[in-house]
């Protein structure tokens, strides 16, 4: 049982305030008062020392002048930190030159990913060419080359000349939609370079940095040795990303079919994996434990365990596990008993102080939310129920294990993936013995590939472990209401449920009532918040114009009932409708959808929703202008009609006019400014989508 945080607990008494500190620098704008708030600390701190013996009867018994310095101080340690990582504050980085032309010297940081037509890679820019000079720029790009000849053959380290302009990374544009641009900013990514096939070049050179490059040839050789002994594509891929936390050659069908089965962390090398890994070390190193070669036996535990991390690619939720576990065995060698909850908070410190916007990590985020959860829940589900026959037993506390970590990772499971799939403790009961199964198998193939006969079998043995994965979860994924899905949560839902979370932790473990009425407030607010969307949702009425390329894509909300018009080339791609339309409909509960397609692009449209009069605009023909413009509450022009402002005015009298993603660039540019003279109130979405309520 897990008592109340102890004085001795210093890793957890330093994360809560580094934490604090972490999400104010990236939640508020306060970059260009870091030496300000410093003074006032300061100053604060001095007046709390000679106040000391005023002050101290008036606090709780939890507390001290030099808890509150410390938590003052650690906060604002996280603040900087997150200033002082920001690769934009150093003179060299390529943002401050962004828009100065000149070819570009970039070198290749990991393995290209091949795309469909694209190759695909981060490269870090090295230096600029101005003149006949190389003037030395830093920072990192998204690099996109079509896909040929020349850059089939590029590797890790290469370096390229680039003639091209930087880009923007385009931020979501409509609502709910993924946003791309945000996500690789959190990675220091804010630009993109897409030059033609003429415009870059090989130079030739190659500065791999000498470690990772030895470490991408041994992956590479272990990714042959897959796809030598398990040439099925669809296997060999759950092989790759099992073993070494390589999942681009995961198909489409088997990412669904390990989503719908909430088992998608399985492809993901993660705590269990690396857990796996330490017990199968554990064993095969005790006798090194008995001849009393406690530190030999820690040194090949750390290179081993650190070796994988590193050859896996060194994920937020890899990284987690290899640091705790060498938190534990160090903690263990020097005979010193660990404490788990001062080993997570110890490696969440080390991982933040090193990369503080690992917090903003979804992996980062559900790794160590698991983990806690396995802390907390873990031993009294498992008292729930004693079993003393030893398979039962081990696949029931599997089972709790599970149960343990969804429990506290739920809500955020709900906000980031809109999806619950509800079968996922059946699945994870199969993955108690399939998985553990498929990584032994496959970690002794990949150190025995070599020796004969034994490699054959071993690849065998992989292949059938993987097999029975691919086709339980296969089985499963076809049971009815094998998901529930378009589960949208608010920011504020989502903290209330984690609010719900900590109580109940608090009230398993330490038995306090106040957790306990603390539950009961959330579980109140939440209901009635939810309450309260429903009835908002019921009597909605609202308009979107999508920022849909190429295509007009309109919804109107009425009430729980969703409507869509869209071109009909545009229905047809579903990913592309299901990952920028219909989020929106969904997250305002419209669920059922009726969908209506454009087929002709040279036709206009008028009709009433919800009491508004719409208009589309998509030809314009001299001949049939009215005498009196028709009047209309929102005019959506699409498809590059030939007409100006001027004449738009005398057809229609439109109280707003929506240039939608059909119309080209130069057109639509040409119209925001006529609008701006005539006085008309416009809207293009390639600047967001339009969207109106009443």
């Amino acid at each position: 049982m897990i008592k109340p945080i102890q004085p001795k607990r210093i890793f957890v008494k330093a994360l809560l305030p580094y934490l604090v500190g972490i999400c104010l620098a990236i939640g508020l704008p306060i970059g260009g008062m870091l030496w300000q708030l410093g003074a006032m600390l300061l100053v604060l701190s001095i007046l709390l020392v000679l106040a000391h013996n005023k002050i101290k009867p008036l606090l709780n018994s939890n507390l001290s002048i030099w808890g509150l310095l410390f938590f003052g101080w650690i906060a604002y340690v996280g603040v900087l930190n997150v200033h002082w990582a920001n690769p934009k504050l150093h003179q060299q980085h390529y943002t401050h030159t962004a828009n100065t032309p000149g070819l570009l010297i970039v070198q290749i940081e990991e393995l290209p990913f091949e795309m469909p037509n694209t190759f695909r890679v981060v490269a870090n820019i090295q230096a600029r060419k101005q003149g006949d000079n190389l003037v030395p720029i830093t920072g990192k790009v998204m690099l996109l080359l079509p896909l040929d000849s020349a850059s089939a053959k590029l590797q890790y380290g290469d370096e390229l000349a680039i003639n091209s302009k930087l880009q923007p990374i385009p931020p979501s544009l409509n609502p709910y939609e993924f946003n791309y641009s945000q996500y690789l900013a959190n990675k220091h990514i804010y630009h993109q370079l897409a030059p033609k096939p003429t415009r870059w070049y090989a130079t030739g050179n190659n500065a791999q940095n000498r470690p990772f490059a030895w470490l991408y040839a041994i992956r590479n050789q272990a990714l042959t040795i897959l796809k030598n002994r398990i040439p099925d594509q669809a296997l060999n891929g759950v092989a790759a990303a099992i073993l070494l936390g390589y999942n681009h050659n995961l198909d489409n069908e088997t990412r669904q079919r390990y989503t719908l089965t909430g088992s998608m962390h399985v492809l993901a090398v993660s705590g269990m994996h690396v857990g796996l890994l330490c017990f199968m070390l554990w064993g095969l190193l005790q006798p090194l434990k008995a001849m009393n070669k406690l530190w030999l036996r820690l040194t090949l535990l750390l290179i081993v365990v650190w070796f994988y991390a590193l050859i896996t690619g060194m994920s937020a939720s890899v990284l987690r596990a290899a640091l705790m576990f060498s938190l534990y065995a160090i903690g263990e060698t020097i005979k010193r008993k660990p404490d788990s909850l001062n080993i997570v908070a110890g490696s969440a410190l080390i991982l933040l102080l090193w990369q503080p916007m690992h917090i903003l990590d979804v992996g980062f985020q559900l790794s160590y939310l698991a983990v806690l959860g396995i802390i907390f829940f873990y031993n009294p589900l498992r008292n729930l129920w004693a079993i003393k026959q030893p398979a039962l037993r081990f696949l029931w506390e599997g089972t709790c294990i599970s149960i343990a970590a969804q429990l506290t990772t739920l809500p955020m499971i709900l906000y980031y993936f809109h999806q619950l799939p509800l079968y996922a403790l059946v699945a994870n009961v199969g993955m108690l013995v399939l998985a553990p199964a498929a990584m032994i198998s496959g970690l002794l193939l990949l150190l025995f590939n070599w020796v004969p006969g034994l490699g054959w079998l071993l690849g065998k043995l992989l292949f059938i472990s993987l097999w029975l994965m691919n086709e339980t979860l296969g089985l499963i994924a076809q049971w009815p209401y094998v998901v529930w899905n378009a589960i949208y949560t608010k920011p504020a839902e989502m903290a209330l449920m984690m609010g719900l979370v900590v109580c109940t932790m608090l009230t398993t473990q330490m038995r306090l009532v106040k957790p306990m009425l603390g539950f009961g407030c959330l579980l109140v607010v939440l209901l009635a918040g939810n309450n309260l969307k429903l009835y908002q949702q019921k009597t909605q009425q609202q308009l979107i114009v999508y920022q849909y390329p190429d295509f007009t894509t309109i919804a109107n909300l009425n009430g729980l009932e969703g409507k869509i018009w869209a071109d009909c080339e545009a229905l047809e791609d579903t990913t592309k409708m299901e990952r920028s339309v219909f989020p929106f409909l969904y997250a305002n509960g419209n669920e059922k959808l009726e969908i209506n397609g454009l087929n002709k692009t040279d036709t206009n449209e008028y009709g009433m929703l919800g009491g508004k009069r719409i208009a589309l605009l998509r030809r314009y023909r001299r001949r049939n202008v009215p005498n009196i413009p028709l009047k209309v509450d929102y005019l959506v022009v699409a498809n590059n009609p030939s007409i100006s402002m001027v004449q738009v005015k005398k057809v229609y009298q439109a109280k707003t006019i929506i240039l939608d993603g059909s119309n080209n660039i130069k057109a639509a540019k040409r119209w925001m400014q006529e609008c701006k003279v005539l006085g008309l109130d416009c809207h293009n979405t390639r600047n967001g989508a339009f969207i109106a309520s009443w």
